[in-house]
């Protein structure tokens, strides 16, 4: 809760635990918030907040980081913002939320770190690997691929490339799929 009237803010304890503050009753200053708003976002993260608060309209979620006094960590949320008014447009009580986002963010680094090392192989592999879906068209392939089974990267973007036309009636069907799934060898 945002106190506009005294700028003070009401934090719970998961706020405070987040942060590396005691449980107290006493609400902390909005000086509070700020001072730990990581100085690179600041001025984009409060002006953000004014906009909502005072007039350009509502205030919509925002991510920024955080800062813990603590230990320095920086902190990465989502904060949501609910502003109620009286009848006359005056602020009578601001309600917000702010996630921790930094579980999501350490995923989505390591999911970037493993799609290029994934990328780094793909480009870079003298075996041929190629994506296909189960009716045994290849949607994506290789170099290498393309030079074992005789293709142009051309002939691949033009849909040609189907692994079914392009083996012998003796090589054992892929696999039973009813669904259009993409499969890679």
């Amino acid at each position: 809760d945002w106190d506009d009237d005294n700028r003070t803010i009401w934090l719970n304890d998961r706020m405070r635990s987040l942060f590396g503050e005691p449980p107290t009753e006493v609400d902390a200053h909005v000086d509070w918030w700020l001072d730990r708003i990581h100085p690179d976002d600041r001025n984009r993260t409060t002006g953000h907040r004014l906009d909502g608060l005072y007039g350009k309209g509502a205030v919509e979620p925002i991510e920024y980081r955080m800062m813990r006094e603590s230990d320095g960590a920086v902190i990465p949320v989502l904060e949501r913002t609910f502003v109620v008014r009286s009848d006359s447009g005056r602020i009578v009580r601001v309600i917000g939320t702010m996630t921790d986002l930094s579980e999501i963010k350490a995923a989505q680094t390591a999911l970037s770190r493993s799609e290029e090392k994934f990328l780094r192989l793909f480009e870079s592999s003298t075996v041929g690997i190629s994506f296909w879906r189960s009716d045994g068209q290849v949607v994506d392939a290789n170099d290498a691929y393309l030079a074992i089974v005789g293709y142009d990267r051309a002939a691949l973007d033009r849909g040609e490339l189907n692994w079914r036309k392009i083996t012998s009636p003796r090589t054992p069907p892929g696999p039973a799929s009813a669904d259009d799934s993409e499969v890679a060898t």
